[in-house]
């Protein structure tokens, strides 16, 4: 082993004293320099330090761990020199300043959290379709105003969060996160979604409150695996009777809405415990909701019901919690 590969070694260590005993060794390897500098510059970008003379064992030490927090630091970038992180594998930069990314973020293969709310992101680099370890990534209260292309490619996310933006379409290529299982929408002005979302058999949880949506696809029904279902302060009218294919949905919420009518099919609901439809346009249910045996709350506050249609709701579910005022 040369004394390059040694100083790595030991730069790479838990143990301080590793650390420092690389940082003596550094004084005689002019390469061993040039990545200390690189380190420097990474620990000053990371936390906010305009300068650090000289670079101790703690400084390598806290961004050397495999997952760094580098929350509400007022990070504004993010040097090239990050790609040397080659062991991170979650890293937390939300309540920043970043407007931008560096390429070199995509070699940080072994990313498998990333978290970006509450920056001025516009798009990402391409490169961050390396990323090919990456389940989570949170890009929430940014500017995105369309998806980036580039997160198709990201086929192993399993959670992505991309509420508080201004996303006015949901394009077709988000059928190819097959491994999805949790999508957040929420607070965007979004009108439709593509029928590729019947491709993301895995989803557990779907919010797509506070946008501007005025009807979900029929492939919904696709969306087997779906626990809950948020599309409250929206604009629907109706629902697809594929509404009724969900067998495992347990929160149905459409609070806000413009929704005339049920259809039929909502019997098909039989996991469904909570059913959240305040401030619509209903003036009665259909019959069908009576096979809805395990359905715990109900909830039909400001819908134009009369009095009869509320007492036979109430008396077709006895064992449900029925809030109509």
């Amino acid at each position: 082993m040369n004394n390059l590969e040694n100083f790595s070694r030991l730069l790479r260590s838990s143990d301080e004293v590793n650390v420092q005993l690389a940082l003596e060794m550094a004084k005689g390897i002019p390469q061993a320099n040039l990545i200390l500098q690189d380190y420097q510059e990474i620990y000053q970008f990371l936390f906010g330090h305009s300068t650090i003379a000289p670079l101790k064992a703690e400084h390598i030490m806290a961004i050397s761990q495999i997952a760094i927090n580098a929350t509400a630091k007022n990070v504004r970038h993010l040097p090239p020199s990050i790609e040397r992180l080659k062991h991170l594998q979650e890293l937390y930069l939300g309540h920043n300043q970043l407007s931008s990314l560096p390429e070199t973020m995509g070699n940080l293969t072994n990313l498998k959290v990333l978290i970006l709310y509450a920056n001025k992101l516009t798009q990402l680099p391409q490169n961050i379709k390396n990323l090919t370890n990456l389940h989570t990534l949170s890009l929430t209260s940014n500017q995105f105003t369309q998806l980036p292309k580039i997160i198709g490619s990201l086929v192993n996310l399993m959670n992505l969060n991309l509420s508080f933006n201004q996303l006015t379409q949901l394009p077709k290529f988000i059928g190819n996160l097959k491994k999805m299982i949790s999508l957040n929408l929420e607070d965007n002005r979004l009108t439709l979604l593509p029928d590729t979302i019947e491709a993301l058999t895995n989803l557990n949880v779907v919010k797509l409150d506070n946008n501007r949506l005025t009807q979900l696809p029929n492939t919904i029904g696709g969306l087997k695996n779906l626990f809950t279902l948020s599309v409250c302060n929206n604009q629907l009218t109706y629902l697809p009777e594929t509404i009724g294919n969900l067998k495992n949905l347990e929160e149905l919420c459409l609070d806000n809405n413009q929704l005339t009518c049920l259809p039929e099919s909502i019997e098909g609901l039989g996991d469904l415990k909570l059913l959240s439809l305040n401030h619509n346009q209903l003036h009665k249910l259909p019959n069908t909701i009576q096979n809805l045996t395990g359905l715990e709350e109900l909830h039909l506050e400001n819908n134009p019901l009369s009095n009869s249609e509320i007492e036979k709701i109430k008396a077709s579910l006895p064992n449900c919690m029925v809030v109509t005022h």
